[in-house]
């Protein structure tokens, strides 16, 4: 579902579904299936205005062996996701970026963080060049939300950059305003 401008839809709404595959550690994932995950998400966002963009996204992720292989982890858990992007100029942006999962395990006391980000984005005509700054440590959002023990007070961060490209390959009409 689109937001619309007319107001008739006030949000967006994506539903998400991945399986992914871990392909490290032979020890603790002897066969294909125990590294297997999976992730439910449903993505909702709302554009308020040109300056500022919220998303909430509550998460639901599935591990077939938990990682990492400690008693008392849970196979399955629910997650929140939330970002914003505050428009700084017409062709620049600060992202913020935040996930806490819901888990009895994953907690400060286990040596777990939830994974904070914040980023700066440039729009050059066509491209979208981001550059982030995250204590993650891991791409993946089943592995991000499952386990995240690096902390951005410490210095334990990553940085990343990312070039976006839209491509329209089915273009619209425009008629022609007279």
């Amino acid at each position: 579902m689109h937001q619309t401008s007319n107001g008739s839809s006030p949000l967006a709404i994506t539903l998400v579904g991945e399986t992914g595959v871990k392909p490290y550690q032979t020890a603790t994932f002897p066969t294909f299936s125990s590294r297997l995950s999976y992730l439910a998400q449903v993505i909702i966002a709302r554009k308020f205005s040109s300056d500022l963009s919220l998303q909430v996204a509550p998460t639901y992720v599935s591990n077939n062996t938990p990682f990492p292989l400690l008693p008392g982890n849970e196979k399955s858990f629910f997650a929140v996701q939330a970002s914003a992007r505050i428009k700084l100029s017409n062709h620049a942006g600060f992202i913020l970026d935040y996930a806490h999962p819901f888990s009895n395990f994953r907690t400060k006391a286990n040596g777990f963080e939830d994974p904070i980000g914040i980023g700066y984005e440039v729009e050059t005509g066509g491209h979208v060049f981001t550059v982030n700054v995250t204590n993650s440590n891991s791409v993946s959002e089943m592995n991000m939300l499952s386990n995240n023990q690096r902390q951005f007070s410490k210095g334990q961060y990553r940085i990343g950059f990312t070039i976006s490209r839209m491509f329209d390959f089915n273009p619209k009409v425009k008629k022609d305003k007279m």
